[in-house]
């Protein structure tokens, strides 16, 4: 079918009247019955996901975007699928069928190991976009793909026919609806080229109003405040039919001046008349910039008379650039590849040494508050070695600069580790004279338990599965300190499930997407981290709920797959600034770093909090922790790290280490929230410890494999005890010689410290285990 391309749309004239000057507008529609596309779908990129959805009734299969030999599709099929019945919908966007005449439909299908036509299409008229089930859906007669293709797919797809959508009115949607099981209805349906035609309806008559330049310009307005009202007139020639104005969300239109609203109706009654329309600004959101957009003046399908509506903005942004790091908020996502070991078959991988060393000074340079981090490798088959990278980066700077905290969940953690496959662990890396670890955890960790998880209503497959069999997203709650001002905000670093896990990953999304909206809806949000996306972690604009991931969430920086996102309450600080992004290419890794920048904004008072030193402890002392806030508001207390426990302001000392301690106070109304130095303390042992005794003992190979050898100084009887960061005691006996052999099968991998004791003196000895 040729679609003619000489249809004329609308002509548009000004015209200078008593020194006023009035924008007509001819609303003139095609005068001839020449066929327009209304709604088309080549399915050869992300463009048609505008307004197409995803909906699965029965079981968990949808439909997904699928290329073979250079040509894109949607397909959908029961083979290997959950259900056991499938009931899913590919549905369309709004066709307003008052605005065509003489509408038809047309699309290609092909099916693939036959067992049975498991496709239809059907049209609703009252569809609300959200609930499939609710809507009243019409079957229509087109050609589907029935042909017997029991061993592969057809060769060519089959073309639907004309399908009449003429006696349909109102706003309608058509829907691709698949109908199986997963025993013998299992059929693999590809749908392609899908177009809605018609011709447009006559009819002319024009718009006008008395606003110069068609613009109405707003004042800068912050969120939560709104502007003066401003008005025009509206009139109207020779107009069959409703007006209709529209505004974004950002905006209300009135008619009477009580009732605000996005969307009027005008009555033109006989066609000639006018109407005053009446507006202001009210941003949604804290923007930077004010938010330009465009009030739609529209009667059926002509082209709209739009008046422009632009707020001022909040100032002139800042170039990133000429701005110090000590002056922004820098935060990085970084999957590292298998950082420590490799399994068989990863690519750039180099000793661990050198890519210690090369990872170690790239986060050096960068000089970024926070850095999400992906794939370090952290078990008791392999080893720790987030802790080494911890160390490097603090002997680089020559003081102690930066701190991890690791996620406690991961792929499989509920399993035994495998010996051939390390765990690839999440963490965040992070400058502690910024950043604060008020608290970190592992999401949804309450609920997920493994293989005996609930299931998830609208999880595609076994719930335990869900977010890669255990890998849940790791967030952080932090109080950010830059440039003399702080916020609250909450850091989520996460590692999707990868590859054609396509379903899964977006069901995850949608799971972290909801539980952000109940849970932390108007919270400072920055999400980092391998989303195993191209886009952002949603599929697209037609997924049910892409819309409010997009209204509440804007992907500020990303690479191919690695993305920074921020939720809307950060807006403002993310636009402040101009060039704020960066990607790295590095090639010890897969992925490259992605930063984003960001100015701290806010005008709360500062504050400062103080802990009191703490002098050395001895093994089982209790002490109260000393700290106050300028503000004279209460603070509240963290064990950074060490063998010690925290209650309320009570801290005990559980063994030998160093200790760090941390105050905190979130902030009110008035008081930004702030947080103290670290506060170091070492805890000896109860009865001192001698040199010469220290010196003539030995413990080897160290780290231990198996087994370890303690060479002691003396003979005569001694405590030999081997008790692990928590205090916990895993082996004790008594020796009498100079030596003796200790087995550490037994003992999961990781720091443990063997302490001697003989006579008064007590010493300990750190020790790492690894087994193989």
């Amino acid at each position: 079918m040729s679609l003619k391309k000489d249809f004329r749309i609308t002509s548009l004239f000004l015209m200078v009247l008593s020194a006023v000057q009035f924008v007509f507008v001819s609303i003139s529609a095609a005068t001839t019955n020449d066929v327009v596309p209304i709604v088309t779908a080549d399915f050869e990129d992300q463009s048609f996901k505008q307004g197409w959805t995803v909906q699965a009734v029965q079981g968990h299969t949808y439909w997904v975007q699928t290329t073979y030999n250079g040509n894109s599709y949607m397909q959908i099929s029961g083979y290997k699928a959950t259900g056991p019945d499938i009931e899913s919908f590919l549905i369309s966007p709004a066709i307003d069928f008052n605005a065509y005449d003489n509408e038809t439909l047309t699309f290609k299908s092909k099916n693939g190991y036959y067992s049975g036509t498991t496709l239809s299409v059907w049209l609703s008229t009252d569809y609300d976009g959200s609930n499939v089930e609710s809507a009243t859906w019409q079957p229509l007669n087109a050609q589907i793909d029935e042909r017997n293709n029991y061993s592969g797919y057809g060769a060519t797809f089959i073309e639907s026919g004309l399908v009449d959508l003429s006696a349909f009115s109102g706003m309608g949607h058509i829907a691709f609806k698949y109908s199986g099981n997963t025993s013998n209805r299992t059929t693999t349906y590809q749908v392609d080229d899908v177009m809605v035609t018609g011709s447009k309806k006559n009819f002319s008559g024009t718009l006008t109003s008395g606003l110069i330049n068609k613009q109405i310009n707003f004042p800068y307005v912050a969120l939560g405040q709104q502007s003066e009202v401003y008005a025009y007139t509206l009139s109207y020639t020779g107009v069959a039919g409703d007006i209709k104005i529209t505004c974004k969300r950002d905006y209300r239109l009135s008619l009477d001046g009580a009732n605000w609203i996005n969307e009027l109706i005008v009555d033109t009654g006989t066609g000639d008349g006018s109407a005053e329309v009446k507006i202001k600004y009210a941003p949604q959101q804290e923007y930077y910039y004010g938010i330009e957009s465009v009030v739609e003046h529209r009667v059926n399908n002509a082209m709209p008379y739009q008046i422009k509506v632009k707020p001022a903005n909040a100032g002139v942004p800042i170039d990133a650039t000429t701005l110090t790091k000590d002056k922004t908020l820098d935060v990085v996502t970084w999957n590292l590849q298998f950082f420590g070991i490799a399994p068989n078959g990863s690519s750039n991988h180099a000793a661990f040494e050198t890519k210690l060393s090369q990872v170690a000074n790239k986060i050096i340079e960068l000089d970024a508050d926070v850095y999400a981090i992906q794939e370090v490798i952290v078990d008791e088959n392999y080893g720790d070695f987030l802790t080494p990278l911890i160390e490097k980066l603090n002997e680089l700077e020559g003081q102690t600069s930066y701190a991890g905290v690791l996620a406690p969940r991961y792929s499989f953690y509920f399993q035994p580790p495998a010996s051939d496959f390390p765990a690839q662990r999440i963490c965040f890396i992070y400058n502690i004279k910024t950043v604060s670890n008020m608290d970190s955890f592992s999401m949804f960790s309450d609920f997920y338990k493994g293989y005996s998880t609930p299931q998830i209503t609208g999880y595609p497959g076994n719930s335990s599965l869900f977010w890669a069999s255990g890998r849940l997203p790791q967030m952080m709650k932090s109080v950010v300190q830059i440039d003399g001002k702080s916020q609250l905000l909450n850091f989520i670093n996460l590692h999707a499930k990868c590859c054609d896990a396509d379903e899964r990953r977006w069901a995850d999304a949608e799971y972290l997407f909801n539980d952000l909206i109940l849970n932390y809806n108007d919270d400072n949000v920055v999400i980092l981290g391998d989303y195993n996306e191209t886009y952002s972690m949603s599929k697209g604009a037609y997924a049910p709920w892409y819309a409010n991931w997009n209204r509440d969430y804007l992907r500020a920086v990303g690479s191919s797959l690695d993305h920074v996102s921020i939720s809307d309450e950060l807006y403002f600080e993310y636009q402040s600034l101009i060039n704020n992004s960066r990607i790295d290419q590095v090639n010890y890794s897969d992925h490259d770093p992605v930063m984003l920048r960001m100015l701290i904004d806010t005008d709360k008072e500062p504050q400062s909090v103080t802990l009191a030193p703490i002098a050395s402890q001895q093994v089982d002392n209790i002490i109260h922790l000393q700290g106050a806030a300028s503000s004279g508001l209460p603070v509240t207390y963290k064990l950074v790290s060490g063998n010690a426990s925290l209650s309320g302001d009570m801290l005990q000392v559980n063994g030998l280490g160093e200790v760090n301690v941390q105050a905190f106070q979130e902030g009110n109304a008035q008081y930004a929230p702030a947080f103290s130095d670290w506060v170091s303390f070492n805890i000896e042992g109860n009865t001192g410890v001698e040199q010469d005794y220290a010196q003539g003992l030995r413990v080897y190979p160290n780290p231990a494999s198996h087994r370890v050898m303690v060479l002691m100084p003396n003979e005569g009887p001694k405590q030999i005890r081997i008790f692990d960061l928590t205090g916990k005691t895993h082996h004790q006996r008594i020796v009498f010689g100079k030596e003796e052999m200790l087995k550490t099968d037994d003992l999961p991998n990781g720091v443990y410290f063997i302490q001697i004791t003989s006579g008064n003196i007590t010493i300990a000895k750190k020790l790492v285990v690894k087994n193989r």
